[in-house]
């Protein structure tokens, strides 16, 4: 992962621990002695040379540690490869099936998507 896609999954991660946490920018900033404008541009993606420091002070304010963050990121990209690697596989077994099976299954989908999700 490079460093500029690393900087924006870790700042959405860290804007989400906020959110999830009730905290406004302002607030986060005091507990943190970074600035709301600094906090913007992390949770952004578009903080350039924040330092590690930085984001330990975020981490700590937010009761969270820095391996967590780290982890959460990587976690996340590991997931997504791992979903569209048994998409492909389930696209490919079912592009093998006989045109009236394909149709069924897609209707299968499409009924599945327009009911709620469950969660």
């Amino acid at each position: 992962m490079e460093s500029n896609e690393l900087a924006d999954k870790l700042g959405k991660l860290i804007g989400k621990v906020r959110r999830n946490k009730d905290l406004s920018r302002a607030e986060l900033a005091e507990m943190s002695g970074i600035s709301a404008i600094t906090i913007r541009r992390v949770e952004g993606g578009t903080a350039v040379g924040l330092g590690l420091d930085n984001l330990l002070s975020l981490a700590n304010a937010l009761e969270v540690s820095m391996a967590d963050l780290l982890y959460e990121v990587e976690r996340g990209e590991t997931a997504l490869r791992k979903i569209n690697s048994r998409w492909e596989s389930l696209v490919d077994r079912v592009d093998k099936f006989p045109l009236n099976q394909k149709d069924w299954i897609a209707q299968v989908i499409q009924n599945m998507l327009e009911r709620p999700m469950m969660t």
